[in-house]
């Protein structure tokens, strides 16, 4: 009988461990699903929720490089440089607002290059307001001026557009 018990002894241990074994793999089933939970929330996390955002930043900055070359193919930088008075701006936002949709917002500064000082500034929204637009697109570009007393200096013009509310 102590034999038989001694061999039952040994039963039972092999059954309590192979408990043990499934109580193991069960923990690293749930730790599995645990940490696939983690990375699926994280990634969700760190993708963009708004991707028409970038598609809109895209088609923005896409506008801003068609007008700034429109604009100075067009001989309309140009014309504004050499120009004297308040027309030439009045002209410029003119053009501007002919190329983009009436529910676009823009503001167009021409700085020089040399000294850095602004020649002229147009927009068609308040400094304040156009700060309140959730996306905006900056398009720049370097422009020499060919003609008139002007002739050879480099101007720097920015261009930023939003897409209105």
């Amino acid at each position: 009988m102590v034999a038989l018990g001694g061999l039952g002894g040994i039963g039972v241990k092999r059954i309590l461990d192979a408990d043990k074994g499934q109580v193991r793999m069960f923990e690293a089933v749930i730790a599995a699903i645990i940490i696939f939970s983690i990375f699926s929330a994280s990634i969700f996390l760190i993708m963009p929720s708004r991707t028409w955002v970038l598609h809109e930043k895209e088609d923005l900055d896409r506008l801003g490089y068609n007008v700034l070359h429109s604009l100075i193919e067009t001989d309309a930088v140009e014309s504004v440089l050499t120009e004297s008075g308040g027309n030439a701006a009045s002209r410029l936002k003119m053009l501007i607002e002919e190329t983009i949709s009436p529910s676009m917002y823009y503001n167009l500064t021409i700085f020089k290059c040399e000294d850095n000082t602004e020649v002229v500034s147009v927009s068609n929204i308040s400094p304040d307001e156009f700060g309140k637009l959730p996306e905006k697109s900056s398009t720049t570009a370097i422009y020499t001026s060919r003609g008139g007393e002007n002739g050879g200096e480099s101007y720097y013009i920015i261009l930023v557009l939003a897409k209105g509310r």
